[in-house]
């Protein structure tokens, strides 16, 4: 099978990600924020871009980065693209669950509701959980050592501090409705129990 297939299915899935996302960017610019957490670590951490765009894309179409280049087996580039597609599935479904309550940005936007829904009943933070999964595709998808795990990377950096946060701003604001909400389900996975 010729590895440009790889490279094809990539772009179709960074694609539809972006197509995904794009609407709930737009609604999420027209909404006004009653609380915010944001601080330069996290405008910082928003490079994520970089991790997800820039050098992937920089891998596909430039030879800048062709002296990382490594071959993955076949197998094991399907399996990325099976981890890849999981995630896109999550994405849409987080995303369509959560409507006009999504934010790229720590904060707490007018009329916002807690969100128990859908994949929300099972998962507290299904777009951060979809990106592992999109990471995890495109680190066995591109078969390059700097642009393959560059998302994974990002997220083992932004997640850690990112969550806390997050949840600790829900709790303040919904109270224990958000408490009992975390006692049922997972962060990242669905609870076991």
């Amino acid at each position: 099978m010729p590895p440009w297939i790889f490279d094809l299915l990539f772009a179709l899935g960074w694609a539809i990600t972006n197509a995904i996302r794009l609407p709930s960017t737009l609604r999420a610019s027209r909404n006004r924020s009653v609380a915010t957490r944001t601080d330069w670590l996290d405008q910082l951490l928003r490079l994520g871009i970089v991790a997800f765009t820039v050098l992937p894309w920089t891998a596909l179409v430039t030879d800048w980065l062709a002296s990382a280049d490594y071959a993955l087996p076949v197998v094991i580039r399907w399996l990325g693209v099976a981890l890849f597609a999981a995630g896109l599935w999550v994405l849409y479904r987080a995303h369509a669950d959560l409507g006009r309550g999504f934010a790229h940005e720590l904060r707490v936007v007018e009329q916002q509701r807690l969100i128990t829904a859908g994949i929300y009943a099972h998962i507290r933070h299904p777009i951060y959980a979809a990106l592992v999964l999109i990471g995890l595709g495109q680190a066995l998808l591109l078969d390059n050592w700097l642009a393959g795990p560059a998302g994974l990377v990002w997220l083992a950096l932004m997640l850690p501090r990112r969550i806390p946060r997050e949840e600790q701003m829900l709790l303040e604001h919904f109270g224990d409705a958000y408490r009992t909400y975390c006692g049922r389900t997972g962060r990242l996975l669905p609870r076991l129990s």
